[in-house]
């Protein structure tokens, strides 16, 4: 790709799109990912790993700045969770409640909106 005008400029690349994610596919597709993050921080890229769940809950990073907490549910129980983002330092936000439940709420919001729930009732 060095030297490809079809790459020269952002808009380039962003025309040829699927040939850049091929090449870059094809890059990743033969290093680990360890191997891939040190050869990118060595160039100077901000790059991270990409987690699926099971390597959030284990990174202990995670743990150390609370991100993963621990949130009720009545229909689970106690459930890690991602905890709010971003937390300010003077506002860092909180779960107050679980999130309702599959139409909980839709009497209430009709009648805000100006319907008689009861609506939903006639055939």
């Amino acid at each position: 790709m060095n030297g490809d005008l079809r790459f020269a400029t952002n808009s380039d690349r962003v025309k040829n799109r699927g040939l850049v994610d091929a090449a870059i596919g094809a890059w990743f597709a033969t290093r680990s990912s360890e191997e891939a993050l040190s050869t990118m921080r060595a160039a100077g890229a901000t790059v991270g790993p990409v987690y699926n769940i099971a390597d959030a809950m284990a990174d202990e990073h995670f743990h150390e700045r609370e991100i993963i907490v621990d949130a009720e549910d009545d229909g689970f129980g106690t459930l890690p969770m991602h905890d709010i983002v971003p937390r300010l330092s003077e506002t860092p936000g909180i779960w107050r409640r679980q999130a309702p439940g599959l139409g909980e709420h839709t009497a209430e919001i009709l009648r805000e909106a100006g319907i008689d729930p009861r609506t939903l009732e006639a055939p």
